[in-house]
């Protein structure tokens, strides 16, 4: 019986432990599944501000590539007019030249000069008005470079603002993105962990299952080994008081055979005319006898 109940508080120290152990590995799968819940979470998060950032991204991109365009097309006509420069002579200001053509018109018309100055200033007339011509071709295609050269500042200071833009929210995206796969990267590393914990948890459970099914077995055993010493032990008393009821059942009718003797002698003096004493009358009573 003894070596029973020392294999019963082994089997419920294991099953306690056993429980222990499981109870502990369900505290830690749960405390992961919550990390593991929290890093997706912080994940959705990142992801929301990296798509802002790619939305960026693209919105500056289209306006770079429309400020590019804009370039290329200013530097296309930049080239043709350049083109046209390259055929034409250079010249004065045509206001220069006008104003001196008309002072030297005025001239031949109002002053006397000579033959000889006369030729010179109707050369010179001729030459004046030879130059206006290509001198205001000349004004007229600067004239046309300069907005197009104003607009193609404006539009490379443009491409650089959006490239600019573009590259700072691009990086802000990148540093969101890696940020994001290291959370889903941990989350990864921990969820496995998690399967391996439940994979732990499961064998413990069929651990506890079979700690249990022995310690009820036992706990069987000793309840049987209990309910035998008890009825053992009652068999006992039993037969005891049986014994002792015996012993004094036993004297009882010893002692009533003897107060039949002394009743029946006192009776028999009673009936001579004797006088019965005392304790002649208690053993006629303890014998169940009547006087007559």
């Amino acid at each position: 019986m003894t070596e029973l109940k020392e294999q019963l508080h082994k089997a419920k120290a294991d099953v306690l432990s056993v429980q222990e152990q499981t109870y502990a590995l369900r505290l830690k799968s749960r405390e992961a599944i919550g990390e593991v819940k929290k890093f997706y979470a912080e994940a959705a998060e990142l992801k929301k501000l990296r798509d802002a950032e790619n939305e960026k991204v693209q919105e500056f991109k289209k306006k770079r590539q429309e400020s590019e365009v804009k370039v290329a097309e200013a530097l296309e006509k930049l080239k043709t007019l350049r083109g046209q420069l390259e055929g034409l002579p250079k010249a004065e200001s045509p206001g220069r030249l006008r104003a001196e053509l008309e002072r030297l018109e005025w001239e031949q018309q109002t002053e006397a000069v000579s033959p000889k100055a006369e030729k010179e200033l109707s050369r010179r007339i001729k030459e004046l008005r030879e130059q206006l011509g290509p001198a205001e071709k000349l004004r007229g295609v600067f004239a046309q470079m300069k907005p197009l050269e104003d607009g193609l500042r404006a539009a490379q200071a443009e491409s650089r603002i959006y490239r600019t833009e573009l590259s700072k929210h691009a990086k802000a995206s990148d540093h969101h993105h890696e940020a994001m796969l290291k959370l889903y990267k941990k989350a990864d590393s921990l969820s496995k962990k998690i399967g391996e914990n439940l994979k732990q948890l499961d064998e413990k459970k069929t651990l506890l299952d079979e700690e249990r099914k022995e310690f009820f077995q036992i706990q069987g055993q000793v309840k049987g080994a209990e309910k035998a010493e008890w009825e053992a032990r009652k068999a006992e008393e039993k037969a005891e008081r049986d014994r002792i009821k015996a012993e004094q059942d036993a004297e009882k009718a010893s002692l009533k055979h003897k107060a039949t003797g002394i009743a029946e002698k006192a009776l028999e003096k009673f009936r001579n005319g004797g006088k019965l004493t005392w304790e002649d009358l208690q053993a006629i009573q303890a014998a169940g006898l009547e006087l007559k």
